[in-house]
């Protein structure tokens, strides 16, 4: 719960840390659904470095600049005064 709200703060993001097997993928992508964000894995190699993360931003980020306004899933809540008005 507590990273869907993280992915829905402005520029929200989080670093996951703990042992292999504890559900942090899991954790990431089940909070990147309810969020509504698009999610990306990156394969690393021998030879990759910031470079090719800096490309792999860059591809990314192009693509969801493509996509239709309006598609996260994160909505601002409306002020109690106004709901119930």
């Amino acid at each position: 719960m507590r990273l869907s709200r993280l992915l829905c703060m402005e520029r929200g993001s989080a670093l996951l840390v703990g042992l292999g097997g504890s559900g942090k993928q899991s954790l990431a992508r089940l909070a990147a659904h309810i969020a509504g964000a698009y999610t990306f894995q990156i394969t690393i190699t021998k030879t990759y470095n910031v470079a090719n993360l800096l490309e792999d931003i860059r591809v990314r980020v192009g693509w969801l600049r493509r996509q239709p306004a309006g598609s996260w899933g994160c909505q601002e809540s409306e002020p109690a005064a106004a709901a119930a008005s």
